[in-house]
């Protein structure tokens, strides 16, 4: 089995029928799926599949003004929310933070900006584009175009992951419904 050379937080590695999961793994609904973003590896013989978090290495690149890089939450405010740069335009990064301030999470702005906690939450992972180079520790994201906003995320109360129902609501499994600036990833090209 030929792994991919980089995962993201919830991507499968392989069926837990054949594999158990290491460090930086875990098990959901018979897929080992990656716990954290970096490199996945195979070891305990070839039966355990883990991830390990780190340089992404050589080609890793620096964002810049434009372009598109895929966030994972890492915490908020009612201000913002403070996320780790995982890719850019679908190449590893190193270690950049970035910072999705609420007037930047949806199209409108400030005005009509809802509250955070609407627009993501810790551990969503974000589609968004790099809106300015911002200070010495973060880069400035904006999920404001239809494409960016939240690609991936788990319910907070049923852990469960949720599925897109609209640009500004998904659900779990259960049917519980959760807010968030959902990203219409068809959108792309349309707005191209």
């Amino acid at each position: 089995m030929e792994l991919p050379t980089y995962v993201l937080p919830g991507d499968a590695l392989g069926p837990a029928s054949q594999f158990s999961a290491g460090a930086g793994a875990y098990v959901d609904g018979g897929t080992v799926r990656a716990s954290l973003a970096g490199t996945p590896r195979v070891g305990g013989g070839g039966a355990v599949l883990s991830v390990c978090r780190g340089d992404a290495g050589p080609s890793a690149v620096v964002p810049e003004v434009g372009q598109l890089v895929l966030a994972r939450v890492l915490r908020i405010s009612p201000l913002c929310a403070h996320c780790e740069v995982l890719l850019c335009e679908g190449k590893p990064t190193s270690a950049f933070s970035g910072v999705l301030l609420r007037e930047h999470a949806t199209p409108g702005g400030a005005a009509d900006a809802p509250p955070m906690e609407d627009c993501a939450r810790p551990g969503d992972v974000l589609q968004a584009v790099v809106a300015s180079l911002g200070d010495a520790r973060s880069f400035f994201l904006s999920t404001a175009p239809l494409h960016c906003g939240v690609v991936a995320a788990k319910a907070e109360v049923s852990g469960l992951p949720l599925r897109a129902l609209s640009a500004r609501e998904m659900e779990d499994a259960s049917g519980a419904r959760e807010k968030r600036k959902v990203a219409r990833v068809e959108a792309a090209a349309g707005e191209a």
